[in-house]
């Protein structure tokens, strides 16, 4: 018997990953609010300071890993397939994560042109 993904799980599964990465992202907020040389408080930078465009890319990087993952939980029957896609997910996240933040892509982009 085939499982189905219903609109209303769908639904349920986008809410959870809005609301999980809505959650995530308070973290950076604070600590960039807490941050005196922010450049929200009109400092030079440093520490913990993201901008805008941060927190809207790790928005769309955590929304989108977070709701394909939630769609595959949801998917498969099995515990070890669950077990692989939250795993692959989140391994997904780190590395995407990572790439993001020591600029891997503008690098390669550079070297291009």
């Amino acid at each position: 018997m085939a499982l189905t993904i219903t609109p209303r799980s769908m639904f349920r599964a986008f809410a959870y990953a809005l609301i999980g990465t809505l959650g995530l992202l308070t973290i950076p907020l604070v600590l960039t609010w807490l941050n005196p040389s922010a450049s929200i408080h009109g400092g030079a930078g440093g520490g913990w300071d993201w901008t805008l465009s941060d927190f809207v890319i790790a928005g769309l990087v955590l929304l989108t890993i977070g709701f394909v993952t939630l769609l595959a939980v949801l998917a498969l029957r099995q515990r070890r397939s669950r077990l692989i896609a939250v795993i692959s997910g989140l391994t997904l996240l780190l590395v995407v994560w990572a790439e993001l933040a020591v600029g891997g892509v503008s690098q390669i982009v550079a070297l291009v042109s």
